[in-house]
């Protein structure tokens, strides 16, 4: 596993906390649960960039699903599905 730079895991920080919230704004016992999302970048961004919002995305998500949910393990081979916009 590559580790990261302290700048770069800060810089991680706020994209997951925000994909946190969405997550509980979105995935929640009234509604449902989503397991498929697409995000979309601006075009300059370097695929290592990109990567890393993904990444970042994925942990905040991961964090608002049921615990029951987490414990299965097919489930988690197919999330979360975080693609990019093509």
């Amino acid at each position: 596993m590559r580790r990261r730079s302290r700048s770069t895991r800060a810089a991680s920080i706020p994209i997951e906390i925000y994909a946190y919230y969405l997550g509980l704004y979105i995935n929640n016992m009234h509604r449902s649960i989503y397991l498929d999302y697409i995000l979309s970048f601006p075009v300059g961004y370097e695929k290592s960039v990109r990567e890393h919002i993904r990444q970042s995305f994925e942990r905040g998500l991961r964090k608002t699903l049921p615990k029951a949910l987490l414990d299965d393990a097919d489930m988690m081979r197919r999330f979360p599905r975080v693609r990019r916009c093509k």
